[in-house]
């Protein structure tokens, strides 16, 4: 696979982000995103003229387009640590950023 339609592209990284890449929850929240038209307004019609389609005979097919639009990604945790009466809270947030991206060095935020 050499190209993926731009549009097709970017509606496929918004599932990963909404629900990460494994299968079978983004094939979940592919199907959802599109049966409710979150992204751009794109249903199964229009995801079907793209290129993508979620019959079960072409789940190779989806996870070949699933992987191609995310192979310019990388996965980083965003971390968060709340504090609370003097109770410490961590939460660790997945989060996938374009290859592009330097977020090896941590920032600390302080309050005023």
């Amino acid at each position: 696979m050499d190209y993926i339609e731009p549009q097709l592209k970017d509606f496929i990284l918004f599932c990963v982000e909404r629900r990460g890449k494994e299968w079978p929850g983004i094939y979940d929240e592919i199907a959802a995103a599109a049966g409710q038209r979150l992204f751009r307004g794109l249903g199964y019609d229009e995801l079907r003229r793209l290129g993508l389609s979620l019959a079960a005979s072409k789940a190779a097919q989806l996870r070949q387009l699933i992987e191609h639009a995310t192979t310019s990604l990388k996965l980083f945790y965003l971390s968060f640590r709340i504090l609370i009466n003097d109770s410490a809270l961590i939460i660790r947030i997945p989060w996938y950023a374009p290859s592009c991206c330097n977020l090896l060095s941590p920032v600390t935020m302080k309050s005023a």
